[in-house]
């Protein structure tokens, strides 16, 4: 399948398709694999040059470019742009408008492959806890500066090493795209512990207060306890609070009748670790 992006850039797809369902506008269909290639050989890539995806390249240039450099031409416009002047018609001004025009489009495929494949989703889900997730990366901020692509994105990870090996893979495509990668506010994970005698006094606690068990349960967040946890290896640690609504929002509040009870659940919690 060959298609032209609004750019008029020319892509060609290999691709699979599924027949999904029936509109009124007739069936649909879904791809379910696609592979992008740039041109090869040159009545491909005289096509490509011819269609207009370059600024500054028409039918007639881009066939003397195609007889001059042959397969070779876009290596040539890649890396020596400079022998564009060799050729009848252009002008050191025109050489330098087509080695823009090109540059731009290199750029909109290395965005292209960024997005196609930076780290994004579930990465792992944890073997102690059903549906509790281990490991993701999100991608969350993706902006246009000026002749840059900018994207920040959360890598999150109760286990330490799968957390590095996101982050190896993000600084990995960065390079390799020309790009770079940098760290901003890294906190540790916090592992779940299948042992944990602090977690199993404070069960007990609960159920003489009030009368039933709690819920116990683990998050896909950091949480302060992953701080603490990395200074202290071994530590037995666990996470309580009062009831906050709406977190993260305008409308954050508190209950304060349950800032009573975690004071009175607290104060038990303490008299058993003392005996």
């Amino acid at each position: 399948m060959r298609i032209l992006t609004e750019n008029r850039e020319r892509l060609d797809f290999v691709a699979a398709y599924l027949l999904t369902h029936e509109t009124m506008d007739g069936e649909q269909f879904a791809a379910d694999e696609v592979e992008r290639h740039m041109p090869t050989g040159e009545t491909e890539i005289l096509n490509y040059l011819a269609s207009g995806v370059v600024r500054g390249i028409g039918p007639a240039t881009a066939q003397k470019l195609v007889d001059r450099f042959g397969a070779d031409t876009l290596d040539v416009l890649d890396g020596e742009p400079e022998k564009l002047k060799t050729i009848k018609g252009i002008t050191d001004k025109r050489a330098r408008e087509i080695a823009e025009s090109w540059r731009e489009l290199a750029g909109l495929r290395r965005v292209l492959d960024f997005l196609t494949l930076v780290p994004n989703g579930i990465y792992a889900m944890s073997m102690d806890i059903p549906g509790l997730v281990q490991t993701s990366c999100n991608l969350g901020v993706l902006e246009t500066l000026e002749g840059s692509l900018r994207a920040v994105s959360s890598i999150r990870s109760s286990i330490a090493s799968q957390k590095k090996m996101i982050y190896a893979r993000m600084e990995a495509l960065c390079t390799r795209l020309g790009g770079s990668v940098r760290p901003a506010g890294d906190y540790p994970g916090w592992q779940y512990q299948r042992q944990s005698p602090l977690r199993d006094t404070m069960v007990d606690a609960f159920r003489a207060l009030y009368g039933h068990d709690p819920e116990v349960k683990a998050i896909h967040a950091g949480l302060e306890c992953g701080l603490f946890a990395d200074k202290l290896p071994g530590l037995d640690a666990v996470s309580i609070g009062p009831q906050m609504l709406e977190i993260h929002t305008v409308r954050e509040r508190m209950s304060i009748s349950s800032v009573q009870r975690t004071w009175t659940y607290l104060c038990e919690v303490l008299k058993r670790l003392q005996k």
